[in-house]
């Protein structure tokens, strides 16, 4: 009996939390805080907080807030990478994320699947079945290969019941390959925004076209056109 009360209590708070995310979330997208609450203002915000030993927290802080209310993921990383040198914008956008993912996939876990499928709409068929037959390997191919949301892919993540284990191990791989090229772009990027010089141009131009060139090649082998990671 008190198990099944703690179930509920959770569960009721879980709840309570995912709405108020999704509210907050829609109330930036239909709004004019899109535009207030965009990447110039983190850019600015980031300025404000660098150089201090509580840095890493309000970072962390933040993600995990932008993955509650369902933020786009991107404009954090972003402006991650333009705020700090590559080593701590690498260090900062892996915890921040990986913070971000446990919570959501924690959010998931207690929650009802049938609830969550209210709320996922089309992307729960498709990525909890992945989800559900390979864990590890679909977490890999749904980071490098997108088909929803950041928040989206975690949250249907916990509500699958993949192992924790697995969890960790799948975003882990999954997503530091992409931050990885996203800190190493984002640093070739303002320099030549700073100083645009033709050797940094020419390095950039090669690193965009290498990063697109392996994209292909591993989309190709790994993800049918359907976007069915795992064989019938």
């Amino acid at each position: 009996m008190k198990e099944k009360r703690r179930t509920s209590i959770a569960r009721d708070g879980a709840l309570a939390i995912l709405v108020i995310g999704l509210t907050l979330g829609s109330f930036w997208r239909l709004t004019s805080w899109h535009h207030r609450l965009d990447l110039q203002a983190f850019l600015h915000w980031g300025k404000i907080i660098q150089g201090h030993p509580w840095t890493p927290v309000v970072i962390v802080a933040v993600f995990i807030v932008g993955g509650l209310v369902f933020f786009v993921h991107a404009i954090l990383l972003w402006a991650t990478v333009f705020t700090f040198d590559t080593r701590h914008a690498l260090i900062y956008c892996e915890m921040g994320s990986f913070a971000s993912a446990l919570v959501v996939y924690g959010i998931g876990r207690v929650l009802r699947q049938d609830v969550v499928a209210r709320i996922a709409g089309s992307y729960v068929d498709k990525v909890s079945r992945a989800l559900a037959q390979k864990g590890i390997l679909s977490l890999v191919l749904l980071h490098l290969f997108p088909i929803c949301p950041f928040s989206m892919l975690n949250l249907l993540a916990g509500v699958t019941h993949i192992r924790f284990k697995d969890f960790l191990i799948g975003t882990f791989l999954g997503m530091t390959p992409g931050v990885i090229v996203l800190c190493l772009f984002g640093n070739r990027l303002l320099k030549v925004l700073e100083q645009p010089r033709w050797p940094d141009i020419a390095g950039l131009a090669a690193f965009i076209l290498l990063s697109i060139w392996v994209f292909r090649m591993l989309r190709e082998r790994w993800v049918p056109k359907d976007h069915s990671f795992l064989p019938e």
